[in-house]
């Protein structure tokens, strides 16, 4: 079989001389052949990094890219780490196209946001690959940015003797880069130090007599992309 360069190659020179017919002048009598001893090895190189799923944050002001780290490292007996051979394959959007292909085990660069799938093949000196495959995630992790009004006044209805407030009435231009997708109100405030918002759906408060006076309000603002 052919070998790949890197698995241990072995040169062996046989002479054989028939001295009864030899000729030191012509050669005739004298034979040289050589001999190829090729040492294969069938053990795949070691992948080292993790092969699990993995997310990078993203603050891009224009929510469409952001940066992520991709770096393959791998081992073999056989053949020195520096003279492995990587390759890479990109699917952006895992919808099942490979739009980039490259060599080398560094991977990484500035991808859209959603999730992408890459493969890596590192092959050693005797052809032998090992592959690893994950999908990479580019999520948006910039928060929306609130602004609500410092208190409202209203009345409650005389007939219902109650009065429904929703999130949105707080709202003094909240903004997010991604867009925001909805208000959420919780009363009475929680407080400072809160990172979990009041569960789906909680759009709006309702007062009624027995609320009356000052009462405080939380207004939670999301983004489309969850946060």
């Amino acid at each position: 079989p052919i070998v790949a360069p890197g698995c241990i190659k072995i040169l062996r020179t046989w002479i054989i001389l028939d001295w009864c017919q030899y000729d030191p002048n012509t050669g005739y009598g004298r034979w040289e052949y050589q001999q190829i001893i090729k040492v294969l090895e069938s053990a795949a190189p070691e992948i080292l990094s993790d092969c699990n799923d993995k997310a990078f944050c993203s603050y891009d002001d224009d929510c469409l890219n952001g940066p992520a780290e991709l770096i393959l490292e791998a081992h073999d007996d056989c053949t020195a780490d520096e003279d492995l051979n990587y390759y890479y394959w990109i699917d952006l959007n895992s919808d099942g196209s490979n739009e980039i292909h490259a060599f080398g085990n560094d991977a990484s660069g500035t991808f859209p946001l959603g999730t992408h799938t890459i493969l890596w093949h590192v092959e050693d000196g005797c052809g032998n690959v090992s592959i690893c495959e994950y999908d990479f995630i580019i999520e948006d992790c910039k928060k929306p940015t609130p602004y609500a009004y410092n208190g409202l006044a209203i009345e409650i209805m005389p007939v219902q003797q109650m009065v429904e407030l929703w999130a949105i009435d707080f709202d003094a231009g909240s903004f997010d880069n991604c867009g925001v997708e909805e208000f959420r109100i919780a009363s009475p405030s929680g407080g400072p130090g809160q990172t979990t918002p009041p569960p789906f759906p909680s759009h709006s408060v309702t007062f009624d007599c027995d609320d009356l006076g000052t009462q405080t309000v939380d207004l939670w603002v999301k983004d489309i992309n969850g946060n």
